[in-house]
């Protein structure tokens, strides 16, 4: 997946997709007007920046869209570790 740069704490997909960084301990996912915020942890591992999410932060949207299924789950966990491996960060999951 191709990413671009919209400000110093955020990247785009070309489809619109969304990873911000919006707190010193949160992050969007966000696709259109639905949106998923993601907590997180920073760390390192060796000398590389590490974020810690939950992945159960995935399950669903925050308008009330219902549960996502495994499926819809995995796809957006994978473009969010796409976007953080493109801002220079190492994702790790739980």
């Amino acid at each position: 997946m191709n990413f671009e740069w919209i400000n110093k704490q955020g990247v785009k997909t070309e489809s619109g997709i969304i990873v911000q960084f919006t707190g010193r301990f949160t992050a969007e996912y966000r696709e259109g007007y639905k949106m998923i915020e993601i907590k997180f942890e920073n760390g390192t591992m060796g000398n590389k920046h590490c974020i810690y999410f939950n992945r159960s932060d995935f399950n669903k949207w925050n308008i009330g869209d219902g549960i996502l299924t495994i499926e819809e789950q995995e796809k957006r966990i994978n473009i969010f570790k796409e976007a953080i491996i493109f801002q220079g960060l190492m994702p790790l999951d739980e």
